[in-house]
């Protein structure tokens, strides 16, 4: 027996699953707060990564700079490493905010799609709970039957029986 309403929820479903597995649905695992700092945590380490790499690649083409002040000893290294690190502090202030914003933005658009993809899957085990139901009550006639004692075929054979008698 086709329910053509729980058809439909179902290809709506499963049509929302193919579009929005990647974006959506990931972040339906989270709580908004532990989505925000995960995303936050994932651009600090990357800013982190990313800065040094590019303090590493400036050190490396102004090689022969740093190597005529360090033969004048006119480079002060507390403060060349203070700056390096006031640098590092700003960009991480800077694009952790930002992750910030950008991460509950997205959140906050994704949230009613999720609700809707929710409530989609509530009608649908709703379906199935009817669908269970009623399988439970068709088994329990069949069940009362059997534990009458013996099989359909001897309740028959009884059944002719006294017909004959009559």
């Amino acid at each position: 027996m086709l329910n053509e309403g729980k058809i439909m929820l179902m290809t709506k479903v499963a049509i929302y699953e193919k579009h929005e597995e990647n974006d959506k649905l990931v972040m339906a695992r989270y709580f908004r707060e532990d989505y925000i700092k995960y995303g936050c945590l994932k651009t600090v380490v990357a800013t982190t990564v990313v800065y040094w790499t590019y303090v590493a690649i400036y050190i490396l083409m102004s090689f022969e700079k740093i190597l005529d002040q360090l033969t004048d000893m006119d480079m002060d290294y507390f403060e060349v490493i203070s700056v390096y690190l006031k640098g590092y502090v700003v960009a991480c202030v800077v694009m952790f905010v930002y992750s910030f914003i950008i991460y509950l933005f997205k959140f906050q658009l994704a949230k009613p799609g999720i609700i809707k993809y929710n409530g989609m899957l509530r009608k649908l085990l709703k379906y199935y709970e009817i669908e269970q139901r009623e399988e439970d009550r068709l088994k329990k006639r069949i069940r009362v039957y059997d534990s009458v004692g013996g099989a359909e075929e001897d309740l028959a054979a009884d059944e002719t029986t006294r017909r004959q008698e009559r």
